[in-house]
């Protein structure tokens, strides 16, 4: 389109930045329990334990989604630098990430016996998911704080009760839309819960512009503002 991009430029983006601080924030509560989403994961499984060369291959994608996030501070860099450089340097950039992935895999299977050094199924798996929430909680208020410089302070509280309501939601739809519901009463719970974040995000789109403020005076004794 003729615009010119910079890593990390989406962040200039209030739209952006409330999407990512929503997701963030509804991922922590999953992980802390207030609801879950198994289909996606049933299917997932499904695909994943397919035989051959299919089943290899859809394993791969769903271990790549999973792993994605774990590998942006060390990875996010070097995919900005690759894209700003000629096609073939994408090629092998991307080649080498793939490799680098599969290289546990391949080496497990090759030596097997190395497997006894994965950590074993336990309760402390439930412990280390509740850990990596609060890392989420962590980034979803730095998110909070980007948000202060890109619109209003009225904005910004707004987007702190959304962030409520969608707990609610949640909440609401983890305690009575389980297995254990009803078909009518999971659709009817799923509707109260979408209504209310569809009700508060009115309130909170479109954001507000951020709010001038002065810093000083020129020489006729008239404000600056940013």
């Amino acid at each position: 389109s003729g615009e010119s991009a910079n890593w990390g430029f989406q962040l200039q983006s209030p739209i952006f930045v409330i999407s990512m601080l929503v997701m963030l924030f509804a991922f922590a509560l999953s992980l802390f329990g207030v609801f879950e989403f198994t289909l996606g994961q049933q299917a997932a499984g499904k695909a994943s334990n397919q035989k051959g060369l299919t089943g290899s291959f859809l394993n791969g994608i769903f271990a790549t989604m999973l792993g994605t996030p774990c590998t942006a501070p060390m990875l996010a860099p070097a995919a900005g630098f690759a894209l700003s450089q000629p096609a073939h340097m994408v090629v092998i950039f991307f080649t080498a990430a793939g490799i680098g992935f599969a290289f546990p895999f391949l080496a497990i299977a090759r030596f097997p016996a190395w497997s006894r050094w994965i950590p074993k199924p336990g309760p402390w798996m439930e412990h280390f998911k509740k850990a990596m929430a609060f890392l989420l909680i962590a980034a979803a208020i730095w998110l909070l704080d980007v948000l202060t410089g890109l619109t209003s302070i009225n904005s910004v509280w707004w987007v702190i009760v959304f962030l409520g309501v969608i707990s609610l939601a949640l909440w609401m739809y983890g305690t009575f839309a389980g297995f254990m519901a009803s078909t009518k009463q999971r659709w009817i719970v799923s509707f109260i819960s979408l209504a209310l974040v569809a009700g508060t995000a009115t309130l909170v789109f479109p954001v507000d512009p951020p709010e001038s403020k002065v810093y000083e005076t020129d020489v006729e004794g008239d404000p600056v503002f940013e």
